[in-house]
């Protein structure tokens, strides 16, 4: 194992030399869908998200490694029994790798941390953080404007319920189009 990371830090040394840094800026629209599973029932809630975002980008031949933010804003909601659960907001912190096919398209994966504030109404407002996993695919557009297509699934820490003792598991998924200026 040792042999192989030695290998594989000196195989990256001499194209670090030739590595290109590149910011952006973006931004995405989509939809979301929210559930909590507690036991016996799954209560899902879904809705728009729109989203802004900033990173950098670390590019070494083919090989890209980059850093990201991310705050979601969602009108992810449903309800039950008269009472309102929803999702308002998400702020993401995460890194992405990803594999340049040509110039101009680049399919990545991409993992962060994640925190939002779920609103059960009649019992509690709920924050929770958690991991982020999805990938994508990032195309050239027209210049430095560079379009995406993303998919992200979040879980969540589980909780438990005050009233009942239940332990409660909300999860969310994700997907998104958007737009990244980059610099």
């Amino acid at each position: 194992m040792k042999k192989f990371i030695v290998a594989a830090a000196l195989a990256v040394l001499p194209s670090a030399a030739f590595a290109e840094v590149a910011c952006y800026i973006g931004g995405s629209v989509g939809g979301g869908i929210t559930s909590t599973q507690a036991p016996g029932i799954t209560i899902a809630a879904s809705g728009a998200i729109a989203g802004a975002e900033a990173g950098c980008d670390y590019t070494m031949g083919k090989v890209v490694l980059g850093g990201l933010a991310r705050l979601d804003w969602s009108d992810i909601k449903t309800s039950v029994a008269g009472n309102t659960i929803k999702q308002d907001a998400q702020w993401t912190i995460g890194a992405r790798a990803g594999y340049m096919l040509n110039t101009d398209v680049m399919p990545y994966a991409v993992v962060g941390y994640t925190g939002t504030t779920l609103s059960y109404a009649g019992l509690a407002d709920v924050d929770r953080n958690g991991i982020m996993v999805g990938g994508g695919i990032e195309a050239k557009l027209v210049g430095n404007v560079w379009g995406f297509l993303e998919y992200n699934h979040v879980e969540y820490r589980k909780w438990t319920d005050g009233l009942t003792g239940d332990q409660l598991k909300p999860s969310s998924d994700v997907a998104r189009i958007g737009a990244r200026v980059k610099f």
